[in-house]
Protein backbone atom coordinates (compact mmCIF):
# COMPACT_ATOMS: atom_id res chain seq x y z
CA UNK A 1 0.00 0.00 0.00
CA UNK A 2 1.11 3.61 -0.89
CA UNK A 3 0.05 6.31 1.55
CA UNK A 4 -1.27 9.13 -0.36
CA UNK A 5 -2.52 12.31 2.73
CA UNK A 6 -1.74 12.10 6.27
CA UNK A 7 -3.92 14.92 8.13
CA UNK A 8 -3.46 15.26 12.05
CA UNK A 9 -6.72 17.27 13.68
CA UNK A 10 -7.26 18.19 17.58
CA UNK A 11 -10.89 17.26 19.11
CA UNK A 12 -11.96 17.59 22.23
CA UNK A 13 -15.54 16.18 23.70
CA UNK A 14 -16.98 16.95 27.17
CA UNK A 15 -17.39 14.56 29.71
CA UNK A 16 -21.11 14.62 31.36
CA UNK A 17 -19.35 15.29 34.94
CA UNK A 18 -15.94 15.98 35.63
CA UNK A 19 -13.91 12.92 36.14
CA UNK A 20 -11.64 12.65 39.63
CA UNK A 21 -8.63 10.83 40.24
CA UNK A 22 -6.00 11.04 43.67
CA UNK A 23 -3.72 12.83 40.47
CA UNK A 24 -5.75 15.28 38.50
CA UNK A 25 -9.39 16.24 37.18
CA UNK A 26 -10.96 17.45 34.14
CA UNK A 27 -13.70 17.97 32.58
CA UNK A 28 -13.13 16.74 28.86
CA UNK A 29 -10.94 14.62 26.75
CA UNK A 30 -8.49 16.08 24.66
CA UNK A 31 -7.07 13.74 21.96
CA UNK A 32 -4.59 14.67 18.49
CA UNK A 33 -6.41 12.35 15.50
CA UNK A 34 -4.67 10.92 12.71
CA UNK A 35 -6.25 10.39 9.13
CA UNK A 36 -4.20 8.07 6.64
CA UNK A 37 -5.49 7.93 2.88
CA UNK A 38 -4.54 5.87 0.11
CA UNK A 39 -6.62 5.99 -2.91
CA UNK A 40 -11.01 5.27 -1.52
CA UNK A 41 -9.47 4.18 1.97
CA UNK A 42 -8.84 6.15 4.83
CA UNK A 43 -7.43 5.02 8.59
CA UNK A 44 -7.87 6.59 11.90
CA UNK A 45 -5.48 7.01 15.23
CA UNK A 46 -5.44 8.97 18.66
CA UNK A 47 -2.96 10.48 20.46
CA UNK A 48 -4.38 11.00 24.10
CA UNK A 49 -3.20 14.87 25.16
CA UNK A 50 -2.67 13.99 28.83
CA UNK A 51 0.89 15.70 29.79
CA UNK A 52 0.65 14.40 33.55
CA UNK A 53 0.52 10.87 32.72
CA UNK A 54 2.15 10.96 29.74
CA UNK A 55 4.70 13.15 30.32
CA UNK A 56 3.94 14.61 26.20
CA UNK A 57 3.14 17.92 25.54
CA UNK A 58 0.61 18.51 22.89
CA UNK A 59 2.95 20.46 20.40
CA UNK A 60 5.24 17.67 20.78
CA UNK A 61 2.91 15.12 19.56
CA UNK A 62 2.24 16.81 16.53
CA UNK A 63 6.02 17.42 15.67
CA UNK A 64 6.36 13.70 16.32
CA UNK A 65 3.22 12.95 13.90
CA UNK A 66 5.00 15.13 11.33
CA UNK A 67 8.40 12.98 11.59
CA UNK A 68 6.46 9.82 11.43
CA UNK A 69 4.10 11.12 8.21
CA UNK A 70 7.11 12.38 6.32
CA UNK A 71 8.72 8.64 6.95
CA UNK A 72 5.43 7.07 5.58
CA UNK A 73 4.53 9.41 2.69
CA UNK A 74 8.00 9.41 1.28
CA UNK A 75 8.19 5.18 1.34
CA UNK A 76 7.63 2.89 -1.46
CA UNK A 77 5.19 0.45 -1.46
CA UNK A 78 5.62 -1.80 1.72
CA UNK A 79 3.54 -4.31 3.18
CA UNK A 80 1.83 -4.13 6.49
CA UNK A 81 4.47 -5.94 8.47
CA UNK A 82 7.65 -3.49 7.43
CA UNK A 83 5.40 -0.46 7.84
CA UNK A 84 4.42 -1.07 11.26
CA UNK A 85 8.21 -2.20 12.14
CA UNK A 86 9.38 0.54 10.31
CA UNK A 87 7.59 3.57 12.88
CA UNK A 88 8.17 1.72 15.76
CA UNK A 89 12.43 2.10 15.01
CA UNK A 90 11.26 5.69 14.86
CA UNK A 91 12.66 8.21 18.30
CA UNK A 92 8.85 9.32 18.91
CA UNK A 93 6.33 9.72 21.54
CA UNK A 94 4.56 6.51 22.13
CA UNK A 95 1.24 8.01 22.22
CA UNK A 96 2.25 9.54 18.71
CA UNK A 97 3.43 6.46 17.93
CA UNK A 98 -0.10 4.86 19.11
CA UNK A 99 -1.90 7.38 16.78
CA UNK A 100 -0.09 6.45 13.74
CA UNK A 101 0.01 2.40 14.71
CA UNK A 102 -3.88 2.60 14.99
CA UNK A 103 -4.60 4.33 12.15
CA UNK A 104 -2.38 1.40 10.16
CA UNK A 105 -3.89 -1.07 11.67
CA UNK A 106 -7.70 0.76 10.65
CA UNK A 107 -6.48 1.29 6.88
CA UNK A 108 -4.78 -2.29 6.53
CA UNK A 109 -7.83 -4.06 7.73
CA UNK A 110 -10.23 -2.11 5.48
CA UNK A 111 -7.94 -2.90 2.54
CA UNK A 112 -8.17 -6.39 3.72
CA UNK A 113 -12.46 -6.45 4.31
CA UNK A 114 -11.97 -7.09 8.07
CA UNK A 115 -12.84 -5.47 11.43
CA UNK A 116 -10.05 -5.00 12.89
CA UNK A 117 -10.89 -7.93 15.29
CA UNK A 118 -10.61 -10.25 12.89
CA UNK A 119 -7.53 -8.61 10.89
CA UNK A 120 -5.47 -9.27 14.64
CA UNK A 121 -6.93 -12.65 14.08
CA UNK A 122 -10.00 -13.22 16.60
CA UNK A 123 -13.33 -12.29 16.00
CA UNK A 124 -16.38 -9.76 16.33
CA UNK A 125 -18.49 -10.53 19.72
CA UNK A 126 -19.44 -8.69 22.63
CA UNK A 127 -18.29 -8.69 26.06
CA UNK A 128 -18.67 -6.73 29.43
CA UNK A 129 -17.05 -3.52 30.76
CA UNK A 130 -16.62 -2.17 33.85
CA UNK A 131 -17.85 1.53 34.63
CA UNK A 132 -15.51 3.80 36.99
CA UNK A 133 -16.81 6.02 39.54
CA UNK A 134 -14.92 9.25 40.46
CA UNK A 135 -12.95 9.97 43.66
CA UNK A 136 -15.67 11.64 45.39
CA UNK A 137 -16.93 11.79 49.10
CA UNK A 138 -18.31 8.20 50.09
CA UNK A 139 -22.26 8.69 49.71
CA UNK A 140 -21.39 10.54 46.29
CA UNK A 141 -19.68 7.96 44.57
CA UNK A 142 -22.57 5.26 46.48
CA UNK A 143 -25.09 7.48 44.18
CA UNK A 144 -22.96 7.00 41.38
CA UNK A 145 -22.78 3.34 42.08
CA UNK A 146 -26.44 2.98 42.07
CA UNK A 147 -26.92 4.84 39.09
CA UNK A 148 -24.26 2.60 37.02
CA UNK A 149 -26.07 -0.62 38.14
CA UNK A 150 -29.37 0.51 37.12
CA UNK A 151 -27.87 1.16 33.75
CA UNK A 152 -26.27 -2.72 33.40
CA UNK A 153 -22.97 -2.48 35.19
CA UNK A 154 -21.91 -5.39 37.08
CA UNK A 155 -18.66 -3.86 37.85
CA UNK A 156 -17.23 -1.06 39.14
CA UNK A 157 -14.15 0.32 39.24
CA UNK A 158 -13.46 2.70 42.52
CA UNK A 159 -11.17 5.78 42.32
CA UNK A 160 -9.20 6.52 45.40
CA UNK A 161 -6.07 7.30 46.89
CA UNK A 162 -4.60 9.58 48.95
CA UNK A 163 -6.41 9.23 52.79
CA UNK A 164 -6.76 5.47 53.64
CA UNK A 165 -9.75 6.11 56.32
CA UNK A 166 -11.52 7.68 53.59
CA UNK A 167 -10.70 5.53 50.93
CA UNK A 168 -11.80 2.63 53.30
CA UNK A 169 -15.29 4.95 53.89
CA UNK A 170 -15.57 5.32 49.98
CA UNK A 171 -15.19 1.55 48.90
CA UNK A 172 -17.41 0.15 52.28
CA UNK A 173 -19.94 2.80 51.39
CA UNK A 174 -20.27 1.34 47.55
CA UNK A 175 -20.18 -1.99 48.87
CA UNK A 176 -23.46 -1.48 51.27
CA UNK A 177 -25.21 0.39 48.40
CA UNK A 178 -25.04 -2.19 45.27
CA UNK A 179 -24.72 -5.26 47.49
CA UNK A 180 -22.85 -8.38 46.41
CA UNK A 181 -23.94 -9.13 43.30
CA UNK A 182 -22.23 -5.92 41.42
CA UNK A 183 -18.12 -6.42 41.80
CA UNK A 184 -15.46 -3.83 42.90
CA UNK A 185 -12.38 -3.51 41.04
CA UNK A 186 -10.34 -0.34 43.57
CA UNK A 187 -7.98 2.27 41.47
CA UNK A 188 -5.36 3.79 43.60
CA UNK A 189 -3.10 5.63 41.13
CA UNK A 190 -0.19 5.08 43.38
CA UNK A 191 -2.14 7.17 46.19
CA UNK A 192 -0.78 4.39 49.07
CA UNK A 193 2.45 3.48 50.70
CA UNK A 194 2.61 -0.13 51.40
CA UNK A 195 1.72 0.33 55.39
CA UNK A 196 -1.51 2.36 54.12
CA UNK A 197 -2.11 -0.78 51.34
CA UNK A 198 -1.82 -3.57 53.91
CA UNK A 199 -4.17 -1.30 56.49
CA UNK A 200 -7.39 -0.83 53.86
CA UNK A 201 -6.66 -4.84 52.58
CA UNK A 202 -7.53 -5.67 56.11
CA UNK A 203 -10.09 -3.57 57.03
CA UNK A 204 -12.04 -4.94 54.32
CA UNK A 205 -11.43 -8.25 54.72
CA UNK A 206 -12.87 -7.85 57.92
CA UNK A 207 -16.01 -6.24 56.73
CA UNK A 208 -16.24 -8.75 54.21
CA UNK A 209 -15.48 -6.97 51.25
CA UNK A 210 -13.73 -8.79 48.86
CA UNK A 211 -12.30 -7.15 45.31
CA UNK A 212 -11.80 -8.19 42.23
CA UNK A 213 -8.29 -6.70 42.34
CA UNK A 214 -6.12 -3.72 43.45
CA UNK A 215 -4.43 -1.64 40.56
CA UNK A 216 -1.32 0.72 41.29
CA UNK A 217 -1.95 0.62 44.84
CA UNK A 218 2.18 2.43 45.78
CA UNK A 219 4.53 4.81 43.97
CA UNK A 220 4.90 3.45 40.18
CA UNK A 221 8.48 2.37 40.94
CA UNK A 222 8.21 0.89 44.18
CA UNK A 223 8.54 -2.48 42.57
CA UNK A 224 9.73 -4.28 45.85
CA UNK A 225 6.58 -3.01 47.36
CA UNK A 226 4.41 -4.58 44.63
CA UNK A 227 6.04 -8.05 45.88
CA UNK A 228 5.62 -7.54 48.99
CA UNK A 229 1.73 -6.38 48.67
CA UNK A 230 1.43 -9.43 46.06
CA UNK A 231 2.76 -12.06 48.92
CA UNK A 232 0.75 -10.55 51.58
CA UNK A 233 -2.98 -10.49 49.89
CA UNK A 234 -4.85 -13.07 47.82
CA UNK A 235 -6.56 -10.16 45.98
CA UNK A 236 -5.16 -9.42 42.52
CA UNK A 237 -2.76 -6.71 42.16
CA UNK A 238 -2.37 -4.78 39.10
CA UNK A 239 0.02 -2.54 37.84
CA UNK A 240 -0.35 0.53 35.74
CA UNK A 241 1.81 3.54 36.31
CA UNK A 242 4.42 1.11 37.13
CA UNK A 243 4.56 -0.64 33.50
CA UNK A 244 4.68 2.88 31.93
CA UNK A 245 6.89 1.27 29.00
CA UNK A 246 7.20 -2.21 27.05
CA UNK A 247 10.51 -2.84 28.54
CA UNK A 248 9.10 -2.57 32.40
CA UNK A 249 6.23 -4.24 31.31
CA UNK A 250 8.14 -7.55 29.41
CA UNK A 251 9.95 -7.31 33.13
CA UNK A 252 6.59 -6.96 35.38
CA UNK A 253 5.48 -9.92 33.79
CA UNK A 254 8.81 -11.91 33.49
CA UNK A 255 9.53 -11.24 37.02
CA UNK A 256 6.11 -11.72 38.23
CA UNK A 257 6.58 -9.03 40.43
CA UNK A 258 2.51 -7.91 40.43
CA UNK A 259 -0.41 -10.57 39.45
CA UNK A 260 -1.41 -8.34 36.52
CA UNK A 261 -0.74 -5.62 34.34
CA UNK A 262 -3.21 -3.54 32.76
CA UNK A 263 -3.05 -3.13 28.95
CA UNK A 264 -2.93 0.60 26.91
CA UNK A 265 -2.28 1.55 23.72
CA UNK A 266 -1.18 4.77 24.46
CA UNK A 267 1.46 3.40 26.95
CA UNK A 268 3.60 1.00 25.03
CA UNK A 269 3.20 2.48 21.37
CA UNK A 270 -0.51 1.37 19.91
CA UNK A 271 -1.38 -2.58 18.78
CA UNK A 272 1.51 -3.94 18.06
CA UNK A 273 3.19 -3.24 21.01
CA UNK A 274 0.11 -4.00 23.28
CA UNK A 275 -0.42 -7.49 21.42
CA UNK A 276 2.96 -8.48 21.85
CA UNK A 277 2.09 -7.60 25.99
CA UNK A 278 -0.86 -9.39 25.95
CA UNK A 279 0.34 -12.61 24.70
CA UNK A 280 3.77 -12.44 26.48
CA UNK A 281 1.49 -12.31 29.31
CA UNK A 282 -0.83 -15.36 28.45
CA UNK A 283 1.74 -17.66 27.31
CA UNK A 284 3.28 -16.79 30.99
CA UNK A 285 0.28 -17.45 33.03
CA UNK A 286 -0.21 -13.93 33.93
CA UNK A 287 -3.25 -11.90 34.11
CA UNK A 288 -3.87 -8.99 31.75
CA UNK A 289 -6.72 -6.16 32.45
CA UNK A 290 -7.51 -4.16 29.44
CA UNK A 291 -7.54 -0.13 29.87
CA UNK A 292 -7.32 2.76 28.15
CA UNK A 293 -6.75 6.70 29.31
CA UNK A 294 -9.53 9.34 28.84
CA UNK A 295 -9.42 9.13 25.44
CA UNK A 296 -11.60 9.63 22.38
CA UNK A 297 -13.63 7.01 21.19
CA UNK A 298 -11.23 6.16 18.18
CA UNK A 299 -8.53 4.53 21.11
CA UNK A 300 -11.50 3.00 22.85
CA UNK A 301 -12.64 0.92 19.97
CA UNK A 302 -9.06 0.44 18.93
CA UNK A 303 -8.69 -1.29 22.28
CA UNK A 304 -12.02 -3.24 22.61
CA UNK A 305 -10.69 -4.90 18.71
CA UNK A 306 -7.71 -5.96 20.56
CA UNK A 307 -10.04 -7.29 23.31
CA UNK A 308 -12.32 -9.24 20.50
CA UNK A 309 -9.35 -10.55 18.95
CA UNK A 310 -7.76 -12.46 22.20
CA UNK A 311 -9.23 -14.35 25.36
CA UNK A 312 -7.12 -13.47 27.70
CA UNK A 313 -8.25 -9.92 29.38
CA UNK A 314 -10.25 -10.89 32.87
CA UNK A 315 -10.76 -6.97 32.83
CA UNK A 316 -12.03 -4.56 30.52
CA UNK A 317 -11.89 -0.80 31.46
CA UNK A 318 -12.94 0.87 28.48
CA UNK A 319 -15.65 3.45 29.71
CA UNK A 320 -15.21 6.50 28.44
CA UNK A 321 -17.99 6.14 26.21
CA UNK A 322 -20.26 6.32 28.95
CA UNK A 323 -18.58 9.17 30.78
CA UNK A 324 -18.85 11.52 27.01
CA UNK A 325 -21.74 13.86 27.08
CA UNK A 326 -22.01 13.06 23.25
CA UNK A 327 -20.26 11.17 20.73
CA UNK A 328 -18.69 12.57 17.65
CA UNK A 329 -17.05 9.55 16.02
CA UNK A 330 -19.66 8.16 13.63
CA UNK A 331 -19.27 3.98 13.92
CA UNK A 332 -21.98 0.98 14.49
CA UNK A 333 -20.23 0.47 17.86
CA UNK A 334 -21.36 0.99 21.22
CA UNK A 335 -21.85 0.55 24.91
CA UNK A 336 -25.05 -0.57 26.07
CA UNK A 337 -26.15 -2.37 29.45
CA UNK A 338 -22.46 -3.28 30.45
CA UNK A 339 -21.70 -4.78 27.29
CA UNK A 340 -19.16 -2.93 24.58
CA UNK A 341 -20.59 -3.96 20.78
CA UNK A 342 -18.08 -3.45 18.23
CA UNK A 343 -19.14 -2.56 14.78
CA UNK A 344 -18.88 -5.64 11.98
CA UNK A 345 -17.81 -2.87 9.83
CA UNK A 346 -14.33 -3.18 8.25
CA UNK A 347 -11.50 -1.40 9.96
CA UNK A 348 -12.67 0.28 13.54
CA UNK A 349 -15.54 0.78 11.23
CA UNK A 350 -15.54 4.76 11.92
CA UNK A 351 -17.60 6.55 8.63
CA UNK A 352 -16.58 10.27 10.27
CA UNK A 353 -16.11 12.02 12.90
CA UNK A 354 -17.63 15.57 13.72
CA UNK A 355 -16.07 18.63 15.61
CA UNK A 356 -12.29 18.23 14.49
CA UNK A 357 -9.86 21.04 14.10
CA UNK A 358 -7.26 20.59 11.37
CA UNK A 359 -3.72 21.01 12.59
CA UNK A 360 -1.55 20.07 9.57
CA UNK A 361 -2.25 18.13 6.43
CA UNK A 362 0.50 16.03 4.18
CA UNK A 363 0.72 15.22 1.00
CA UNK A 364 2.70 12.71 -1.07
Amino acid sequence: MILDNIAVFSTKIPLKKPFITSVRQTEVIEDILVRIRSDELEGWGNACVIPVITGTEKEAIVKDLEKLSKILLGDIEKDFNGIISGIYREKVSNVALAAMDIALHDIFSRKAGLPLAEFLGGSVRPFPICATISLLSPDEMAEDALKLRSEGFSLLKLKVGGNPDLDFARINSVHKAVGEKVSLFIDVNQGWNLDDALSVIKRLSDAGIVPTGIEQPLEFSNYRGMETLKAATSISIFADESANSLSMAMKIITERISSGINVKLQKYGGLRAASIITDWSELSGFKSMAGCMMESPVGVWAMAHLVASRNSFVLCDLDPLVMIRDNPVCSGSQCRAGQMEISRDHGLGISSIDDIKMIKEYWR
